[in-house]
């Protein structure tokens, strides 16, 4: 397999070289379940009577369908059982049927289809007509274990020509979301400028079916340029020649934090960053019935060709 030796779990190894290796060797990763979740979050809708204890409902897994799919779980008459169903955005919710099989309520994951389990908080505390949706996204849960990526640094289209250089960021970026940093050109002046504000947007979905747009709030005071000089989230910032800019142009860059993971819902294109188990998809035991677990995998070398797990 050109992904490597599997392992368990949906974990393959491959090593660089098959030399230059020694007896009792080691090398020991965590395999996490993801990094974040293919679910939307779960809407409750009931009268009210339910605490926000007992309308904590937990939705886990990992969804195996090829379309997206909304989730819908009801109480019925008798407040400990529940029924559910499961139907394609493009579908009529209305005439979806339900699931034959009733459930009891239960504070331990309760397999439904395709991946996807659920389990309350509390057992108690729910009345007729509680119910709970979700949206289950299709695709695979890509988390790839690399190097924050500081992007390259790109003027705006519209920038007025005659700049003197581009500013230069380096550092280890140490936020925990991935963002676009707008550095501008400002102060009192036109064409001799040796100031410049920033600010820092975020996406406005995480969802990759979803259309999303950059958003952030008002720019910072103005800063003078200096050779070197801290910049924000372990980022420091330099400027090759400390003024000459244009009043009102602008420098974009885009910064990734660690780990980076990618749900994508059609197929995935290449990514930028290298992955330490590659191919991989960490699945449980019975990866049909229940969600993965955290697990630490350990490799040791067994002879100068061989390792053991």
């Amino acid at each position: 397999d050109e992904r490597g030796i599997y392992l368990k779990h949906g974990v393959f190894v491959k090593f660089a070289t098959t030399d230059g290796k020694n007896i009792g060797d080691r090398w020991e990763f965590t395999a996490f379940t993801c990094w974040s979740t293919s679910f939307s979050p779960v809407k409750y809708g009931g009268k009210h009577l339910t605490s926000d204890a007992d309308a904590l409902l937990y939705v886990e897994g990992t969804f195996l369908g090829n379309e997206d799919a909304t989730f819908e779980v009801e109480i019925l008459a008798d407040p400990v059982m529940f029924r559910w169903r499961s139907y394609t955005l493009n579908s009529n919710s209305s005439s979806a049927e339900w699931a034959k099989t009733r459930h009891m309520i239960s504070t331990c994951p309760i397999y439904l289809e395709r991946g996807v389990s659920i389990q309350w908080l509390t057992t108690g505390g729910k009345y007729l007509g509680d119910r709970w949706n979700w949206t289950a996204y299709s695709g695979r849960l890509i988390t790839t274990l690399a190097k924050p990526h500081t992007g390259q640094i790109l003027p705006s289209k519209t920038n007025t020509p005659g700049d003197q250089g581009v500013p230069y960021l380096f550092g280890t970026y140490l936020g925990q979301a991935s963002v676009r940093i707008i550095i501008e050109i400002g102060g009192n002046c036109s064409t001799s400028c040796f100031e410049f504000r920033w600010k820092k947007e975020h996406l406005s979905s995480n969802f990759p079916h979803q259309t999303a747009e950059w958003r952030g709030f008002g720019f910072s005071p103005l800063y003078k340029m200096k050779d070197s000089q801290p910049f924000t989230d372990g980022l420091y910032i330099s400027w090759p020649i400390l003024g000459g800019y244009a009043h009102g142009n602008t420098y974009i860059v885009t910064l990734s934090q660690i780990p980076t993971s990618v749900l994508p819902v059609r197929p995935l294109s290449p990514s930028i960053f290298s992955s330490i188990v590659s191919g991989s998809t960490f699945l449980s035991e019975d990866h049909e019935k229940l969600p993965a677990k955290n697990s630490v995998l350990t490799i040791e070398l067994w002879n100068s060709t061989a390792f053991k797990w």
